[in-house]
């Protein structure tokens, strides 16, 4: 998943723990939380499909270069028995069987990949709609709690940029 998703979902999540444990009777907000928890589940839908697609594609991709090594021993076999006027005809089965299995990793690496693209187009789209439910939320919580400046602070703790990722940057040195 990308940082920037992460992110995004990080900061949905935050704002979900808080609403949970802040509730507040206004429908507006119980709607806004109920369409966040929605979109979260969503969107960890589509990260365990884009998951699974990266590891189906790995596995592809691995089995489709041992084929291709197995493939290229083969292929010099058979061009020197016709070379000769003597193909081999368990040769030939041979390489029509590694063949097909080829082609047939080909096709599941393909649509490893359609898998995780498409859930990564997914998630993009649910990690937008989780910023906008947050700004949502994040009206309601700054009328709410305008004189408040406790639950203010643990609100915008909760949605804003992780201390490790602050950290992180500052520790890096400057080139």
């Amino acid at each position: 998943m990308q940082g920037t998703i992460r992110r995004k979902l990080e900061m949905g999540r935050g704002a979900l723990a808080f609403g949970r444990g802040h509730p507040d009777r206004r429908e507006g907000h119980a709607a806004a939380l109920d369409r966040l928890a929605e979109l979260l589940a969503r969107a960890d839908r589509a990260a365990a499909r884009q998951e699974l697609g990266f590891v189906r594609e790995r596995g592809a991709a691995a089995r489709k270069q041992a084929l291709q090594q197995t493939l290229a021993p083969l292929h010099l076999r058979h061009l020197a028995s016709v070379a000769h006027d003597a193909a081999d005809p368990g040769l030939l089965a041979e390489l029509g069987r590694t063949l097909h299995a080829l082609d047939a990793a080909l096709v599941e690496c393909e649509e490893a990949r359609r898998l995780h693209v498409g859930a990564t187009a997914e998630l993009m789209l649910a990690a937008t709609a989780v910023v906008a439910e947050v700004a949502v939320l994040d009206g309601i919580v700054r009328v709410r709690f305008a004189d408040d400046p406790g639950p203010l602070g643990e609100w915008e703790r909760a949605t804003g940029p992780r201390a490790a990722s602050r950290t992180k940057a500052a520790a890096q040195p400057a080139a």
